[in-house]
């Protein structure tokens, strides 16, 4: 894209995106219609970022086979490698296959995203309008402006607990006899925000949590997004966030793993230009790092680390994961750490400080990771950070956790998603 709308410092993980292009999604959502129960006319909510275009497209197609009705809440805002061109967001690529009687599944509301769901880390700097000299503010009412009002309701709630409490109106509204839920993406209206995050990936049903089934109970849960609310109604849902893991899951990446393995045997015949391209043979080390990584060919990822452009975060973190998996001492880890974020940008190292801080606390080492943590927020403008930095703060060292990071976070192979549902409090949140 000439032009990016990202959510500020969620850089997206290139391997997540590639894997949710595979158009066998379409199938696993029929998978989770069936083990809904629903029949053909059967209502169902959608909750979407624009992180993942192609599974939100997944999603509309199955449900539009299945002849489901359906009510749409999509946000604007994109990790990178989503649906980032501001002159062709998500929201116009659905109205183009409306239009070409492709989906005839509309988006029935529509919101920024981003954070607060109403764009606040939306800026103007480069990584936003990708070297526009346009504000983000004229671009934001560029997109609103081609918003078709009749057929799309937009929503600009800035008080989370309100924006909750008006869409479940709205999906009351729309469908108000709802079966089903899905969420793709990580919206906070999706999957609430703080310590109630929704964690859970997959199809979930009602009956592993312990909710309260009253309306009153949500007063108490001002965190939870609309994935927590209908599971507290007993209704079952659905979260496509973990992509890599539920590909997995549904053997779905055997292929992306054969398509990569091709893609790095036609780059190596490249490295012969080296002599006449400055920087080529770091370049295609770089670009095949990536992939050796996802393929967890750690033999190659070694020789490779030792030639790549170790420059943007996740990679830096990939030098440091690869470390943590040979058992390198901590003052190792602490130096390679400091070389990385020397001459690194501002606001362009959450993941990597926050990757250093998981592994002291792993290591024992609390005051150190809260030191390192309060370095990071000098340096970065990150919800986790300023989360996990309070949180040791308070010495609630199991409250930690990486997982607002999202795909980057669960690629970097220190941690799986956590699938096992913990028991609620007494104030019915749910902690996954």
């Amino acid at each position: 894209a000439d032009r990016v709308l990202v959510k500020g410092q969620v850089k997206g993980n290139i391997n997540a995106k590639r894997t949710s292009c595979d158009p066998n999604w379409a199938a696993v959502i029929i998978k989770y219609f069936v083990q809904a129960n629903l029949v053909p006319g059967d209502h169902v909510g959608f909750v979407f970022s624009s992180s993942f275009p192609t599974l939100n497209i997944a999603c509309l197609a199955a449900a539009q086979v299945y002849g489901l009705k359906t009510c749409v809440m999509a946000s604007i805002g994109a990790s990178c490698y989503g649906a980032t061109d501001t002159n062709f967001t998500f929201y116009d690529m659905i109205k183009l296959l409306n239009e070409r009687k492709i989906i005839n599944i509309k988006i029935d509301y529509l919101s920024f995203g981003g954070a607060g769901d109403v764009g606040k880390n939306f800026h103007d700097e480069d990584e936003f309008l990708g070297g526009s000299d346009k504000l983000a503010s004229e671009v934001m009412a560029e997109i609103y402006s081609r918003v078709d009002k009749e057929n799309t309701t937009f929503i600009y709630e800035e008080v989370f607990a309100k924006n909750i409490n008006l869409r479940i109106k709205y999906f009351k509204d729309c469908v108000p006899n709802i079966k089903f839920l899905i969420n793709a993406g990580g919206s906070s209206v999706g999957i609430g925000v703080d310590s109630a995050l929704f964690l859970q990936s997959g199809y979930v049903s009602p009956s592993v949590f312990k909710y309260k089934n009253d309306d009153s109970s949500f007063g108490h849960n001002e965190d939870w997004g609309l994935l927590q609310y209908f599971l507290s109604k007993n209704i079952p849902v659905a979260s496509l966030l973990n992509i890599r893991g539920l590909a997995a899951e549904q053997e779905l990446a055997k292929d992306r793993d054969a398509m990569i393995a091709e893609v790095q045997a036609l780059l190596r015949p490249l490295e012969k230009f080296r002599l006449w391209v400055p920087l080529l043979g770091r370049q295609l080390a770089t670009m095949e790092l990536q992939f050796a990584w996802q393929r967890k060919d750690f033999a190659r990822v070694d020789t490779l680390l030792a030639q790549a452009l170790l420059v943007e975060p996740f990679l830096m973190c990939i030098r440091l994961a690869r470390l943590w998996q040979q058992n390198a001492s901590t003052e190792e880890l602490r130096k390679v750490f400091k070389q990385l974020v020397r001459r690194a940008r501002y606001g362009t190292t959450a993941l990597v400080y926050s990757t250093f801080a998981w592994m002291l606390l792993k290591r024992g080492e609390t005051d150190a990771a809260y030191q390192v943590l309060v370095e990071a927020d000098e340096k970065n403008e990150h919800p986790v950070i300023k989360s996990n930095k309070a949180i040791l703060a308070n010495n609630r060292i199991a409250h930690f956790t990486n997982v607002g990071f999202g795909e980057e976070w669960y690629a970097l192979w220190l941690e799986e998603p956590k699938m096992r549902a913990k028991r609620a409090r007494d104030n019915g949140r749910f902690f996954m």
